[in-house]
C-alpha cells in the first residue's frame, strides 16, 4: 500500500493476500463495507 496509486503494488496488481499469510489478531474495525454499503456502526469497534 502507498500513496502514490498509480505506482503502489497492492491488491489490484497481486490479488488478495492468503489467508494463511496473516498473523495475529485485528485489534479494532478499521473499515466495514457491506452488501448495501458502508455499515458505520462498526467502525472504531474492538474486536473480541
Amino acid at each position: 500500500m502507498g500513496d502514490n496509486r498509480d505506482n503502489s503494488n497492492d491488491s489490484r496488481f497481486g490479488g488478495p493476500v492468503p489467508l494463511e499469510n496473516f498473523k495475529g489478531r485485528a485489534l479494532f474495525i478499521w473499515h466495514s463495507y457491506g452488501p448495501h454499503g458502508m455499515r458505520w456502526d462498526r467502525i472504531g469497534k474492538t474486536v473480541r
